[in-house]
Parts: C-alpha cells; sequence; structure tokens
C-alpha cells in the first residue's frame, strides 16, 4: 500500500475538505469515512497500511506559508482578488 500512499492521502483530505466547505453534503457517508480513517489510526493497521493515511487538510493560509508569501493575505487587495466572478449572460 505504501507506493499508493500519498493518491489515498490526497483523496481523504479531499474529502475532509470538501465536507468543511459543504456541511449540508455527504451526511452519511462521510462518518463512514470519519471511521475508516479512525480504525486506520490503530497501530496494527498502522503497521500492514505502513503509513498514516491521514495527512493535514491544506488550506489556503498554509499553501501560503509553505510558499512564504502568507503577507499576501494582509493586502489592501484581498477583498478584490478573492470576489467572486459571475458572468453577465
Amino acid at each position: 500500500f505504501y507506493e499508493y500512499s500519498k493518491a489515498f492521502q490526497n483523496v481523504f483530505e479531499f474529502g475532509r475538505r470538501y465536507k468543511i466547505m459543504n456541511p449540508e453534503k455527504l451526511r452519511g457517508t462521510y462518518g463512514k469515512m470519519i471511521f475508516l480513517l479512525q480504525d486506520a489510526m490503530i497501530p496494527q493497521i498502522r503497521e500492514h497500511l505502513e503509513f498514516n493515511l491521514v495527512s493535514p487538510i491544506k488550506t489556503v493560509y498554509s499553501v501560503l506559508e509553505s510558499a512564504g508569501v502568507e503577507e499576501a493575505l494582509k493586502s489592501e487587495w484581498i477583498s478584490t482578488a478573492t470576489m467572486e466572478i459571475v458572468g453577465d449572460g
């Protein structure tokens, strides 16, 4: 399983982030996923998987911080840069 560890971590991180952004969605499925992730933290199961299935959730701040540009969030233009783009037609 180790060779697919990054793919598994990305898929579960994406699912957790999706649920944060859409709390009304995945009501039953999300709970099952969380149970699976909790079980995956049991030492015997982690030993068989050979990697940690849970990875930190990526946020805008964490990505900017890792690039060393978190000061961009303090820019006077941040509200303009993050406005919704709405088509006219």
